[in-house]
């Protein structure tokens, strides 16, 4: 049987860059909530989401700040990383497979999958910021299953969080499997710790 695979980005693919982290230092005068909260809307540019950060919460950034900011972002994105074996298992699972990418981004993090060359691997990519919906709700995954134009039943979603990546797709129809690199859930079944290991795992 041929499985096709979503996967989610950061924390599964990219070693999380700690962009929570990072957004709260660089605006610390903004409720870090209401501001990631904020962030899940779709801007034309690093530059222009900033500008509109500045309305929402009434800022004043000036052009000091505004190119520490831009510095700091673009250092993030050049520290991101792929976890090991990454690009081999998507060239591989590409040849016989459809792939989907589902993450919860922002902009200031999209530039990564860029940097990191990982858009030629998948099928789709739906990012919450560009379609207003986050994971775990039910649409933002039929959307992507939807765009693979595959059956729910033959894909198999991989993340690093059990809820969002693992559970609530198989209460959809969907195989789960959780990417847990850090062993945190030890005592759970349908795990992986590489994703090489999802080339040779049964369901």
């Amino acid at each position: 049987m041929t499985y096709h695979y979503i996967f989610d980005l950061f924390g599964t693919l990219v070693i999380n860059p700690g962009r929570y982290t990072l957004t709260k230092t660089l605006f610390p005068e903004v409720d870090h909530q209401e501001l990631r909260l904020f962030l899940r809307h779709d801007f034309s540019s690093i530059d222009n989401c900033l500008t509109e950060i500045e309305k929402r919460f009434n800022l004043t950034i000036n052009t000091q700040r505004r190119n520490c900011i831009l510095q700091t972002i673009n250092q993030g994105i050049a520290r991101a990383t792929l976890f090991p074996h990454a690009r081999e298992v998507l060239s591989k699972l590409h040849n016989h497979s459809k792939i989907g990418l589902l993450s919860n981004n922002d902009n200031l993090m999209e530039p990564i999958i860029d940097k990191l060359g990982l858009r030629g691997y998948f099928d789709a990519i739906i990012l919450s910021h560009q379609v207003g919906v986050l994971k775990p709700d039910d649409e933002i995954y039929l959307r992507c299953v939807d765009r693979l134009n595959v059956k729910i039943n033959d894909v198999v979603m991989i993340g690093d969080d059990l809820e969002k990546d693992v559970e609530k797709p198989m209460r959809l129809g969907m195989h789960g499997l959780l990417f847990d690199p850090y062993e945190r859930q030890p005592d759970y079944k349908h795990r992986i710790t590489s994703l090489r290991d999802l080339l040779d795992y049964s369901f």
